[in-house]
């Protein structure tokens, strides 16, 4: 064999990667992996919160109003399948036992995985509610990334945005400096 390869082994060659980059492209397209322009995964600090339209776990709908008791509504998009966010959980719970006056959290979950929350629920249920959101919302949003934090005054205006958990550091720094308390840190979850 002298390394080249015959028409027949090229054109088998040109096949595979033209099937490949077909399949790879249906895929990403299926996850939505290019489905929008690059930008943030998250609304920007500075931005009006789009009006929140939620559904409750019992089915019913609600809104949220940014304009209550509290002067931070924070809302923290999580997924019931997310590692991350299970690790993630503790730092949550430290900012929904703060002064209502201050803080108020609202968690916020996929209406497609109601079924896996209520599962997650039924074991270990938080002291903020979450409610099912939809993908028209999520969109609303700009979410692609699990867990998200937004912080939203009582203007509607997005006050700052966390991405992922809040890693010890910088994150979590960031955290504990806007709302001057400590956080516990993430817990280290075995797989």
């Amino acid at each position: 064999m002298t390394g080249r390869l015959g028409f027949a082994e090229r054109i088998l060659v040109v096949s595979c990667l033209v099937v490949s980059v077909r399949m790879n492209w249906q895929i990403g397209q299926q996850l939505q992996l290019f489905a929008s322009p690059v930008g943030p995964s998250y609304l920007e600090p500075g931005v009006a919160a789009p009006p929140l339209e939620v559904q409750t776990l019992e089915g019913g709908h609600t809104s949220v109003d940014f304009g209550g008791a509290a002067e931070h509504t924070v809302l923290y998009f999580l997924s019931p399948t997310c590692h991350v966010c299970a690790k993630n959980a503790k730092n949550i719970e430290a900012l929904a036992s703060e002064d209502p006056t201050r803080v108020r959290v609202i968690g916020l979950a996929s209406v497609k995985e109601q079924d896996e929350l209520r599962r997650a629920l039924a074991s270990e249920k938080p002291s903020y509610p979450i409610y099912l959101l939809s993908e028209t919302t999520r969109t609303a949003y700009h979410l692609r990334t699990y867990p998200t934090t937004l912080v939203v005054d009582k203007a509607g205006v997005v006050q700052r945005a966390w991405p992922g958990a809040y890693v010890p550091g910088r994150r979590q720094s960031e955290v504990e400096e806007f709302f001057t308390l400590r956080l516990p840190g993430l817990v280290d979850l075995a797989r």
